[in-house]
């Protein structure tokens, strides 16, 4: 098995996700989406998947604002620093005239916006007062100036998402779909492309199920290249989003998920393993035990291919233990 992985669970703290959808709002000044709650559907298969995400999956809909902010709160609080948080919201974004942001709930109010949204300050402070150091928070929402009328206010496409989430704590990523006002305004009421599915999401979710996400063919996707996988996506399908990423106090590479694919050794080391020149064998069996320093805690099992002319494998031809990040932070 040339080159292949199989995969051993980490000890890590637990990995739990929740998933938002709104779809549908009573004031008719916001329009129903077409795409969150495919989105989270087809996002919770591969999160909860045991061999992609393994994460503990909750799913929310159509909710109130009461219900998500208990909600949001509880799923922060009561957790160890190597627990793994994933929070997705699919819903409207809005500002309003002071630039502050809020995450429409089925029951916000546009005339009532800092008493009936979620305000995107309450999930800043609840996972800066989480005990976890692994948080990612991935926002699939177009903002709009909640004030139609307001000039200076819709003058300002940007939505400063940086400022708003980036409150206190450690190993905080943050994922938008976009980062610039996306809506428009026509009889006072709220519209939006709406994409169906989301093409941010929907590349979140291709890139996990079929590992294409797994850059650097490591057997693992990072926070990073999972981005940089659905950013290329976005921008491939043209539909004029920008997604944009943010990381605060990080702790190391956040492990999104396990890739479908297999991983395979770096090219030089397979290179040298396959040499004629006994220096550069022993040189890519010096390179494999590198792979192999960190604690027994941080690896993953793989079945090494030992070239007869090599050098002599260990005794009984033992596997080898190289390293992995874990499916958190480390």
């Amino acid at each position: 098995m040339a080159g292949g992985v199989t995969g051993r669970p980490a000890p890590a703290g637990r990995r739990s996700a929740l998933l938002v959808a709104n779809a549908a709002y009573r004031d008719p000044g916001l329009s129903r989406l077409r795409s969150p709650v495919p989105d989270i559907r087809a996002l919770a298969d591969v999160l909860g998947a045991p061999a992609i995400g393994a994460f503990e999956v909750d799913t929310l809909t159509d909710a109130d604002e009461a219900v998500l902010r208990r909600r949001v709160a509880a799923f922060f609080a009561d957790r160890g620093p190597d627990d793994v948080l994933l929070l997705h919201f699919s819903c409207h974004g809005l500002k309003d005239q002071r630039g502050r942001r809020y995450l429409a709930a089925a029951d916000t109010e546009l005339s009532a916006l800092a008493a009936t949204g979620l305000p995107a300050s309450f999930v800043s402070e609840q996972m800066g007062e989480s005990a976890s150091r692994s948080v990612l928070l991935v926002l699939d929402c177009c903002y709009s100036g909640a004030f139609a009328h307001d000039t200076a206010v819709r003058a300002d496409r940007s939505v400063h998402i940086a400022d708003a989430f980036r409150g206190g704590g450690t190993g905080r990523v943050v994922l938008t779909a976009s980062s610039a006002t996306e809506y428009s305004f026509e009889g006072g009421r709220i519209t939006s492309y709406e994409a169906q599915p989301s093409v941010f999401t929907e590349a979140l979710v291709r890139g996990l199920r079929t590992g294409a996400a797994d850059l650097d063919h490591d057997g693992e996707i990072s926070v990073d290249e999972l981005f940089e996988h659905a950013s290329q996506r976005v921008r491939e399908a043209q539909v004029g989003q920008v997604p944009r990423k943010w990381a605060y106090e990080s702790t190391g590479p956040l492990v999104v998920a396990r890739s479908v694919r297999p991983a395979v050794l770096p090219d030089e080391i397979r290179s040298d393993l396959a040499s004629d020149r006994r220096v550069l064998r022993l040189e890519a069996v010096r390179a494999l035990a590198d792979l192999g320093s960190l604690p027994r805690t941080k690896m993953i099992y793989i079945l090494p291919v030992w070239p007869r002319r090599c050098v002599n494998p260990p005794s009984g031809s033992s596997p080898l233990w190289l390293p992995r990040r874990g499916m958190g932070t480390g």
